[in-house]
Parts: structure tokens; sequence; C-alpha cells
């Protein structure tokens, strides 16, 4: 719709036409003012920081507001830390006078002295020093991520660096087998019901797996029963009676129903290499209760 207004006697690319005859920007050429970025000449870093710190802006998000607002002189890059990279820039928090450095620029406290100024905090676990971290209170001379700062000199883990002295199970070293076992079978438990309890009281020493079944499974391992010294084994691991000798044992007790087998099985006289559920363990060779009980 403008090129049709315009006259013959003006070229459409006028950029080129006067490219060394006055031509100095869009911005001059249409009267906007506005110049190329790599066309404009901005104030010194010093002149330019000087003028930004009267602000008062305090992070880096005031400041990219500020800049896209249009209050900003054209002599003030948008973008100082490009443009001074190598004439004075040193981080926003020196550009906006706040003082603040990014972490990778920060000069910390040495490890030990660093880790004895956390564990005075009392904080039992890594997702609360997270929270610690975002408080205004956090100062500067402490890291954020100390497993990162410290990953090669005195890093070894949270429980360390919180002093809660807990470890990542993948770094633990545990007792020998036979130790281990030693120590829980004197805290004579009964069953799986008192182990998961015991585990979960918190009174379970570090160098104790609370999954003994998987770090001893190729040095010792047999059945929690004998890892708790209560000889209790589980069904699948129990070695039964065959078929016929269950039958021709059963032969002695005058049982003629399901009903009571399972009496039977509650009075405490069955055997234990007889099975409870006999009409699963012996599933192949099954008939029927009748037959089982020798009443056919």
């Amino acid at each position: 719709m403008f090129l049709e207004k315009k006259p013959e006697n003006i070229p459409r690319n006028a950029s080129q036409t006067y490219k060394n005859k006055g031509w100095n920007g869009w911005g001059d050429w249409l009267g906007t003012g506005s110049i190329a970025n790599f066309n404009k000449k901005y104030k010194d870093f010093d002149t330019a920081r000087e003028f930004v710190q009267k602000l008062n802006l305090l992070t880096v998000k005031e400041w990219l507001r500020y800049s896209k607002l249009g209050l900003k002189p054209i002599d003030i890059p948008s973008s100082p830390e490009k443009t001074y990279k190598n004439n004075g820039w040193i981080s926003f928090g020196d550009w906006l006078g706040t003082g603040r450095v990014s972490e990778k620029n920060r000069v910390f406290l040495d490890f030990n002295e660093a880790r004895n100024f956390a564990r005075k905090l009392n904080l039992s676990k890594k997702e609360f020093w997270n929270n610690y971290c975002q408080s205004v209170s956090f100062p500067s001379y402490i890291p954020k991520k100390p497993s990162q700062t410290y990953k090669n000199d005195g890093w070894i883990g949270w429980g360390d660096w919180l002093g809660t002295d807990s470890i990542a199970t993948f770094n633990r070293v545990y007792r020998s087998f036979n130790e281990a076992r030693e120590f829980v079978r004197q805290l004579k438990l009964k069953n799986q019901l008192e182990w998961i309890e015991f585990k979960n009281s918190g009174k379970l020493p570090l160098d104790i797996p609370s999954a003994p079944n998987t770090v001893y499974k190729n040095s010792g391992w047999i059945s929690l029963g004998d890892w708790l010294g209560s000889n209790t084994i589980a069904n699948k691991d129990k070695l039964y009676l065959t078929f016929e000798q269950a039958k021709d044992y059963l032969k002695n007790y005058d049982l003629v129903s399901s009903f009571e087998w399972k009496s039977f099985c509650k009075s405490g006289k069955k055997p234990a290499n007889i099975p409870t559920n006999p009409n699963r363990s012996y599933k192949s060779e099954w008939k029927g209760w009748a037959d089982f009980l020798g009443k056919e």
C-alpha cells in the first residue's frame, strides 16, 4: 500500500542506493531515531554502570523489565555482559550495585569451615538444606550446592555435611554376614513383622543392612528364620515328605474332612514336614481330601 505512493525518484533499496552517500541507518532514514545494535555507540563501562546503579534495581529480572519499558537511554546497552565483556564487566551484582556475585565466581569458606557452619544448623535432611538456601539469611560465603563445590575437596555425602552421619546405601560398608546375623539373633525377634518394626525403629546400626537377603545374597544368606535365629523357613524353602509318605503317616489319625484337617494343623500335632496346604504342595498328585486322608 505504501509502495504505491512512493515517488519514482525515491529508491526502494535506500540502504544500498545511498550506502556511501549519507546513509546512517533506518532510524535516521525513517526519523525514528532507532539504531541497529551493531551501530550504536554506548557510554564507557564506568559511566554506564554509575548511571544504572542510581536506578536502585535489585535483581537481573528487574533490570530486564526496565530495559524493555523503553526508559533506558540508547547509549546504555540492554546486554551489558556482552557489550562490556572484555571492557570492565564483572557481574550483574557489580553492574546493579547490589554486590551479588554468581555462585561460580564466589569465594567460599574452605570445606571444614563450611561444614561446621552447616552442622550447627541441625538440619536432618537435604530437603531442609535446600529450603534454607532460599532464605534471606543464607550467607554468600557458603555454597548452595556443596556437593559440587567441594566435590574433590573433602565432600563425602549429605550425612557427613549435615552431621547426621547418614550414608547413601550404595556407599555403606556392612559387617560380615556372620557378625551381622549374630547381632540380629541377640535381639530375639520371632518373625518378619518384628524384624520390620525393629529396622524401622531407627535402632538398626548403620553397618547392618535393612535388606540382608539382598546384601548377603551370595555370602551366607539362607532365610529370614536363619537370620533371626527363629528357625522358621518360608514355605517355598521347606522340604516335605513325599505325597505317599504323608498319606501313610496320616493313617494314624482319624481325619475325615478338610475341616478336621484344619483343626489338626492348628493343634500343633502336624509335623513340619507335611504341608498345611497339601492340595497346593502336592498339586500334581492331588485327588481330593478323601484320598489324602485315607477315607476312600
